[in-house]
């Protein structure tokens, strides 16, 4: 993966990003959770990195969803609007997340 670049550009924001990408594929929630933070407070290319950002917890969203994780899943989807609000409808017109959105 990107553990072969040097330590510097490993922290580069686009090395992130994509680090976050292939993280969010493999559902490593907890590790991409910790990228997730630090993309939010990158200075380059912000709008694209919260995009990223929003994805991931989107996809995490209906992972916990599919576990009949409701209320972590709501969380999950408020993570990703906070991160980049236009998001929001998708989330709401997201088949998969359609029993977070009304189930207690």
């Amino acid at each position: 993966m990107t553990e072969d670049l040097p330590p510097l550009d490993r922290v580069e924001p686009l090395v992130l990003e994509l680090r976050l990408r292939i993280l969010t594929a493999m559902e490593k929630w907890e590790l991409g959770e910790g990228i997730a933070n630090v993309l939010l407070s990158s200075a380059v290319e912000p709008q694209k990195c919260r995009q990223t950002v929003a994805r991931f917890h989107h996809i995490r969203a209906r992972d916990l969803c599919s576990e009949g994780e409701y209320e972590a899943a709501r969380k999950e989807m408020r993570k990703a609007s906070d991160a980049w609000p236009e998001i929001r409808m998708e989330l709401l017109d997201d088949d998969r997340l359609q029993q977070a959105l009304w189930k207690e």
